[in-house]
């Protein structure tokens, strides 16, 4: 189903597409490609809403906290605002102090894409393609990109990604979704019990950027190979989770990396995924102003991201994975979230 959500500040029509597959239901928007709802069943059959989102396409134009949103072409943080290819350094838009965050303004989640409906295998399918050009927030060649959603009847929403270019590029997409298996946006994500495969972590300073050294996660506050609650440990870490976390024996296959369960639902949510780390970030800013699409007002740690991607500012760290993108080749990765009864 297509309907308008609304029109951007300079005039565009913004649509808001549902399909639905069996007891789940998914919200995309045109505005970023973004989640706006999904819908699964809890302990009782109820269906609840275990993502944060917007009411109104403006509170989208303008947010800070990207909620559900494609971003690209460069997820997370660029030290400097810029990076060197092939011997040419390369100028991005500064909007994190110094930094680039998410690519700046140029960013694919602040454009309006171009959707298609699919049925393929008895599953809905939504495909959201863009275009950006050669120069565009500083990146070097033209690049065609696509999201494509799947929802599946036993609770699988796949995402795949998929990109080519004309020359030498970097590519890191993610999805910002905030995810909250209470279904209620006042409850906080700090009791949801969270497991993930990642030995290391990427280092930060204090302004969020790499500092080059990837350290393990055994006997840290980011040692989640066993279930822990995600409040449990929260406080040895300033501000919260905003950090990279790597997976286990990466070696680019989909596999499952990690599991989060809510209590109170008893909503499970399975990750699985081709790329080699996540940004773990818990919704340390989430402010009340951000106002919820059910109208309630926003809570600190009220979601929790798991976007999926390669390591921040790999660009400028030799060590990381490479994220570039050779001329005329093409970027695919797929990240997928399951959902059961725990």
């Amino acid at each position: 189903m297509k309907e308008l959500f609304g029109k951007t500040k300079s005039g565009e029509e913004v649509y808001k597409y549902t399909i639905k597959n069996g007891n789940y239901s998914l919200q995309v928007l045109t505005y970023g490609a973004a989640i706006h709802s999904l819908k699964v069943p809890n302990k009782d059959n109820e269906l609840i809403d275990v993502v944060l989102g917007y009411k109104t396409l403006l509170e989208y134009e303008k947010t800070k906290t990207y909620y559900g949103m494609c971003v690209g072409r460069i997820a997370n943080r660029i030290k400097d605002a810029k990076f060197i290819l092939n011997g040419i350094e390369y100028n991005l838009e500064k909007n994190e102090g110094e930094n680039t965050l998410h690519s700046g303004y140029s960013s694919f989640c602040f454009k309006n894409w171009y959707c298609e409906e699919f049925v393929i295998n008895e599953n809905p399918m939504l495909k959201f393609s863009i275009k950006s050009y050669d120069g565009e927030g500083g990146f070097p060649s033209n690049v065609e990109v696509a999201c494509i959603y799947t929802l599946t009847k036993d609770g699988q929403l796949v995402i795949n990604y998929e990109g080519q270019c004309d020359k030498d590029t970097i590519m890191n997409l993610t999805n910002h979704s905030y995810f909250n298996l209470s279904g209620d946006y006042s409850r906080t994500i700090l009791d949801h019990q969270l497991q993930l495969d990642c030995d290391k972590y990427v280092e930060v300073d204090e302004k969020a950027i790499p500092t080059g050294e990837i350290l393990s996660t055994n006997n840290t506050a980011f040692d989640f190979n066993n279930f822990h609650k995600i409040g449990e440990r929260i406080n040895q870490i300033p501000n919260g989770y905003d950090h990279t976390l790597c997976f286990n024996d990466f070696n680019e296959q989909l596999a499952k990396v990690g599991e989060v369960r809510c209590d109170y639902s008893k909503v499970s949510m399975e990750i699985y995924t081709t790329m080699p780390s996540l940004q773990l970030y818990s919704g340390n800013f989430i402010s009340e102003s951000e106002i919820n699409k059910d109208g309630s007002k926003g809570v600190k740690y009220g979601g929790i991201c798991f976007e999926t991607q390669y390591y921040p500012d790999s660009p400028n760290n030799e060590k990381f994975p490479s994220i570039k993108l050779n001329a005329n080749s093409k970027y695919n990765h797929a990240t997928i979230y399951k959902f059961n009864i725990c």
